[in-house]
Parts: C-alpha cells; structure tokens; sequence
C-alpha cells in the first residue's frame, strides 16, 4: 500500500512505480485529506484559515462540484482508497453534500468505471434512465438522509416507487408526447410499468447503487389492473399477455435482485391481489398482475425498440379513444399487441444487454 498525503497528479502512481522498478497494477494508492464541500464561501474561507498548516494538496474544501472534480484528480491518478477527515459535522451541511454529490462519485465516477466495467454501465444516466436529472438527484437525496446501508436505500425506493399510483391511461397521454424518460414519470408522479421501472432504476443509481432494466412476459387473462378503455383494446378475442412488462433490478449483496414496483399497494389490495412480500433487500418481489410466462432480457437502458413500441401503444390508444372506427381496428391489431421480438431487441441493444436465456429469478 502507497500512501500519499496530498493529490496525485495523472500519472503519479505509474511515475512512483517506474522509479522502485514495480508493476503500478500490484500497488493500491491511499490518500488521507480533509473534506468539507460547502456552497459558503465564508464556510471555505474559515476551513482555509483554520486548517492553513495542512498543504493545500491535502485539502478538498469548496462548492461540491469544485470537490467532486478534485476527487476525479485522484481518480484518474490511480487512487483506490481514500481516508477523509471531515470538521465540525454537526455544524455543517458537510455530510449531506457528501452524501448527495461524493458519495455516487467513488461508486459510478470516472476512474471508477474503468476499474468497474462490469458494473459501471449500470450505473450512468442514460437517455431513459437520467439518472444525473436534477430532479431525479433531488429525489433520491429527499429518500436516503439517514440511510446506513445499500439495501436500505434500495429499500425507500423500492416502497416510493411502489406506492405512486399505477395509471397506464395517463402515462399513455405523456408517453404519446414524448416524455419518455424516468424524470418525466417522475415529474408526472404517476406511470404504469415502463415509468415505474425507469425510476426505480434511475433513483437506484442516483445513490450508487447498481440497476438495470428486466422484462418479462406476462399471462393476465382479465387484465383488472388496467384503465377499462385500455383493457378493452388490449385484451383481445384470446386474452393476449403482456408481452414486454418492464421492473428494475438491483445489485446487493454481489446478486442482481428482481423488484417490481408496478403496482401500487393500495390499488393491488383494492383489486385482491395484494403484495404477499415486503423489501428485504435479498428476495425478488413478482408483480401481482399474473404469472410470469418468460423472461425477455435485461439491459442498462431501456431498449429503444420497446420505448418505441410503447410509444405507438399509447398514441394508438388514445387515437381510438377518438373514433369507433379506429377503435375495431386497434382492438384487432394483433401485431401491433405482440410487441417487438426479443432477438431483435436484444441484438440492436448491443454491449450491456443480459440475454434472456441467462436471465433468472433469483
């Protein structure tokens, strides 16, 4: 273990090694500084002041954004382990700065990712999954204050998301617009499957907590979750299934769990089917709305294909709400209920999908 008692610049540990004649890979780089991110300037300057025998390269003290791009520094200079020292915490909103911009950073930062690829594309704001949305980042700091573990914070938004309300009709008036993304089903605090998923993701990793996208294909004859007008066209002469239901997964526990947050608790109580298991951080939690058939796939962003498709389902929707005519035509649309096929879907979605024959339960 090398430690370092002030900010490596690039290149620092690789230099360090070529001089003792040693391989940079089989060292670690540690570093002890003082941290206080503070948007105060007056905050700043008395930190300065007070701590002004510490050299400056030991210090981190200023707006988070200036910290956070200071921790980068070490990031990229090939620190792995940092020891910060934090002043005056009860006097201060030092630790929620921390925990809202420094904390994600050593768990999804640059520097992080490159020594984490197998985790570090679940964990970046995508175009659905905008994690990064001021909103979404809101949010997920209103959620977690307090919250000593990860599958304690999975857990306050796992129970969140569950319980915004489910309404597929008015989710399909936004979708149809455009707003396609998980801070838009944020913002609108109601969504059906696609926007519960998104945001349980998105806020997932807005705390730096590793989510993805599943998908399964779902058996449900009467479909009572639905709105009436919906369930009237998409239920078919056969009872079609759904074909692309979307819920989050999270990793604790070096484990993907499976979380579906689709239906919230009262509407699934109302309707007789309700959850028959709480978060507990290591149990995958089924949706309520039927027996799921197959499992379709995982992916860190919500494939475009399905987005699309789900797009064209609710403008179709809401076109047929409009007229009789059209309203025959999109009941007898089969195609259109069948959705896009999984290989396709799984083949454009290329580098970080999880094919649906290696995806399990549990």
């Amino acid at each position: 273990m090398v430690t370092a008692a002030g900010v490596p610049t690039p290149g620092f540990l690789t230099r360090a090694c070529e001089s003792a004649g040693r391989d940079p890979s089989s060292l670690q780089l540690s570093v002890t500084v003082l941290l206080a991110p503070t948007d105060s300037a007056a905050d700043e300057a008395r930190i300065r002041l007070e701590f002004a025998s510490i050299p400056a390269s030991g210090l981190i003290v200023g707006h988070p954004d200036r910290c956070a791009e200071r921790i980068r520094e070490y990031l990229d200079g090939g620190v792995t382990h940092f020891l910060f020292t934090v002043p005056r915490v009860m006097e201060s909103d030092y630790l929620h700065a921390i925990g809202r911009d420094i904390i994600p950073l050593l768990k999804s930062g640059s520097g992080l990712h490159d020594r984490c690829p197998r985790y570090g594309r679940f964990l970046v704001s995508t175009d659905y999954i905008d994690a990064d949305h001021p909103l979404v980042r809101a949010t997920a700091t209103a959620l977690v204050p307090g919250a000593a573990s990860d599958i304690e914070r999975v857990g306050r938004i796992y129970h969140y998301v569950r319980d915004l309300p489910y309404d597929i009709l008015a989710a399909f008036r936004y979708l149809a617009r455009g707003e396609h993304r998980a801070s838009d089903a944020l913002r609108h605090g109601v969504a059906f499957c696609m926007g519960k998923a998104s945001m349980f993701v998105a806020l997932c990793r807005a705390v730096g907590v590793p989510a993805r996208i599943a998908f399964q294909t779902l058996s449900s004859p009467d479909k009572e979750f639905l709105a009436p007008e919906v369930r009237a066209l998409w239920g078919g002469k056969s009872g079609r299934p759904l074909p692309w239901h979307s819920l989050g997964e999270a990793h604790l526990g070096n484990r993907w769990v499976k979380l579906d947050a689709t239906i919230d608790a009262t509407t699934a109580a109302r309707l007789g089917k309700p959850y028959r298991r709480d978060f507990d951080g290591v149990t995958d939690i089924a949706t309520v709305e039927g027996p799921i058939l197959r499992e379709n796939g995982s992916y860190a962003d919500y494939p475009t294909d399905v987005a699309q498709w789900y797009a064209r389902v609710a403008r179709a929707v809401l076109n047929a709400l409009e007229s009789g005519d059209f309203h025959a035509r999109v009941a007898d649309d089969d195609e259109l209920w069948a959705g896009p096929r999984r290989e396709a879907v799984a083949r454009r979605q290329g580098p970080g999908s999880c094919p649906a024959h290696i995806t399990r339960m549990g």
